[in-house]
């Protein structure tokens, strides 16, 4: 048996055997990096403290992480150490800066590393700063740096002999598989993974040296299997092979950020496809319904080709509703977010399906929800895709679960939903029974046209989730799956709450929404400015026009010295000359703070068509759009102007009055 007794039946590893693997296994930041500044090593743990992948920080310069003051002060003082012979180490307290470039202190103990009589790297090994800091320091000088690491590392480090039974086990092994010290000490190691792991890692072991990387499955008390990657060395005594030495690492939240990059590159390279198909699929489009309407006007309705011409728009209205679909991936769409109470909405959709007979659901919805600011349109989309995506999990029938809750994230809770910035969310999950997902299917489930079950005819062929991660990350959300083939999948979906209440326009009097309001257009396509004269002027509003930013400002200014305000303006986001939306709405900012502007473009991938609100739009309307959806975005836009009014009526007024 390899190592010294501590006590009976346990034995501690030989220190030259923990040593060789204590980057890995240690919870402290560790990394090289070279004179120049260049990092050359990071292990675990200080990628996974510091945010970035290792494929990111080997190609990131030192000063990136440490702030050039501090690393100035510990390269001087090593450099001056060794030409001065005494080749020691500094410590210092400094500060890191994670990805998310904030500061958090560390102790870091600096050395140099000598090749050829030179200095060539410096080795930094840095841990948080606490309270418990001289305490841990003390525990380390008794008990010896490598057993201390040992025994408080992260990961489980256990030690098995060559039959598989455990003969050694660091105390994190208790919370990582469900066992305690003593049930784990003598118990057979391939009671905790997939058989013949033992004789596997043995034979890769003799046929690849003293250490090997691989990655498992790890079965914990209660039959979870969960990924993780293992580090095995051999112990070695007397130059022999003696027991097998392994550090585990559960990889489960790095599997899952893994998935999400990929799930993110790949959604990226959609909305660039998407905005390129619909651009040009809305400009073709535009001119054959056009045309169709033309032809149609010189038609008796009960002509044959009237009713062909009938059929034929029709199929276009359908085109459309295609070319809408790939809108939501393009960056261009951007959902038109109310505030409201997502709970009852979530419940009102789900049951206005038509499921099968044999599909119910189960609802767990409390009161209390916080508001949250989404589209109605899309959100109810999203909902659909995925209740029936649960529903064609479960062929022979079942039930689906639905919940939702408030959940808080922040600086020291792991969201369950990865890469979650902090803050208060509404989280809604959709839970089946059915048949699962395999786990090679996961990263692909968000891919257009992907479906791992057996579908009938014209089922499980579309954009159902491809369309729901679309729709949840343009209202800014955070989407997850979690599947077990057998067992079922948990969809769950967080959209962040609105910082504003909901608002209540019932006390408004009926008679304020029959104002003649005004509205000025900004467009330098004469077509769209001779459309949208006559819709408007259709829907009850007084028009005015400009064909370019200056000429927009200027009329804006006329008519607010006349008393004559507009109520909204749309402006188009670009020109062929002079300025455009974006530069119009921040002028116009400057004289009219409570100016209503709408930013309208054809499916661009511009930021001021995705975040309009950043920009101090109120509201967007993408082209072609419809003499409805016209009046829906002002409709909307005018019920804030409303309640301005109102709120400068009633202080005219005063309380007396008023009352």
């Amino acid at each position: 048996m390899a190592g010294h007794k501590k006590g009976q039946g346990e034995t501690i590893p030989a220190n030259e055997d923990i040593c060789r693997i204590i980057p890995g296994a240690a919870k402290e930041i560790i990394l090289t990096f070279d004179m120049g500044g260049r990092i050359s090593y990071v292990n675990e743990s200080g990628m996974e403290r510091i945010g970035y992948f290792d494929d990111e920080i080997l190609t990131m310069n030192i000063g990136d992480i440490i702030p050039p003051d501090q690393l100035k002060t510990i390269k001087e003082e090593l450099l001056y150490s060794h030409a001065s012979g005494e080749e020691k180490s500094v410590l210092h307290e400094v500060e890191f800066i994670d990805r998310n470039l904030r500061l958090f202190p560390v102790e870091a103990s600096a050395s140099l590393i000598i090749r050829n009589g030179k200095p060539s790297d410096i080795l930094i090994i840095a841990r948080n700063t606490d309270d418990n800091r001289k305490n841990e320091k003390h525990s380390a000088e008794k008990e010896g740096i490598c057993s201390h690491i040992v025994e408080n590392a992260e990961e489980m480090i256990l030690i098995a002999d060559e039959t598989g039974k455990i003969t050694y086990v660091n105390k994190i092994g208790e919370q990582f598989s469900g066992y305690s010290l003593e049930e784990l000490r003598g118990t057979n190691i391939s009671d905790m993974f997939p058989p013949r792991h033992i004789e596997r890692i043995r034979k890769e072991l003799l046929e690849n040296g003293k250490t090997v990387i691989s990655e498992d499955k790890f079965i914990d008390r209660n039959q979870k299997e969960f990924p993780v990657r293992l580090r095995s060395s051999w112990m070695m005594r007397d130059d022999k092979l003696w027991d097998i030495l392994t550090v585990v690492r559960d990889i489960s939240r790095q599997k899952r950020r893994e998935r999400e990059r990929l799930r993110k590159r790949k959604f990226e390279s959609l909305t660039m496809l998407a905005g390129g198909i619909v651009d040009d699929l809305n400009n073709f489009l535009t001119g054959i319904m056009g045309n169709i309407d033309l032809a149609r006007m010189n038609l008796n309705p009960d002509e044959k080709t009237h009713t062909m011409l009938s059929y034929a728009k029709e199929g276009c209205g359908n085109i459309r509703t295609l070319i809408r679909h790939f809108l939501t991936f393009s960056k261009g769409s951007t959902p038109v977010r109310e505030i409201g109470l997502i709970g009852p909405f979530v419940t009102e959709s789900v049951k206005s399906l038509h499921p099968e007979v044999s599909i119910g659901y189960d609802f767990s919805i409390p009161d209390g929800l916080w508001p949250v600011a989404f589209d109605k349109e899309q959100i109810k989309l999203a909902i659909r895709h995925l209740v029936v995506n649960a529903a064609e999990a479960m062929p022979s029938g079942g039930r689906i679960h639905i919940r939702a809750e408030n959940i808080t994230v922040t600086p020291g809770r792991k969201s369950d939903v990865l890469s979650m910035e902090e803050g208060n969310y509404v989280r809604i999950s959709f839970q089946d029974r059915g048949i699962g997902i395999n786990e090679n299917d996961l990263g692909k489930i968000f891919d257009p046209y992907f479906s791992s079950k057996k579908m009938k005819p014209q089922q499980g062929r579309g954009l159902g989730l491809t369309t729901v991660y679309a729709i949840i990350k343009k209202h800014h959300g955070y989407i997850d799956v979690a599947s077990k083939q057998g067992v079922g999948t948990s969809v769950c979906i967080c959209l962040p709450i609105s910082g504003k209440d909901i608002p209540d326009f019932s006390i408004f009097e009926e008679s304020f929404f029959h104002r003649k309001d005004r509205i000025l257009i900004m467009d330098d396509d004469e077509l769209v400015i001779d459309v949208a004269d006559q819709m408007l002027r259709n829907l009850g509003y007084d028009t005015e026009f400009s064909k370019n930013g200056e000429e927009a400002i200027e009329k804006y200014k006329k008519a607010v010295k006349s008393n004559q305000p507009f109520d909204v303006v749309i402006l188009e986001l670009h020109v062929k000359s002079g300025m455009g939306g974006r530069e119009v709405m921040k002028e116009l900012l400057k004289l009219d703070i409570h100016v209503k502007g709408i930013v309208s473009s054809d499916y661009s991938n511009d930021p001021e068509m995705t975040d309009f609100e950043k920009y101090g739009f109120e509201g967007v309307l993408e082209k072609p759009y419809t003499m409805g959806e016209l009046s829906k975005t002002l409709e909307h836009i005018m019920v804030g102007k409303t309640v301005e009014i109102y709120l400068k009526e009633q202080k005219k007024e005063g309380p007396e009055e008023s009352g």
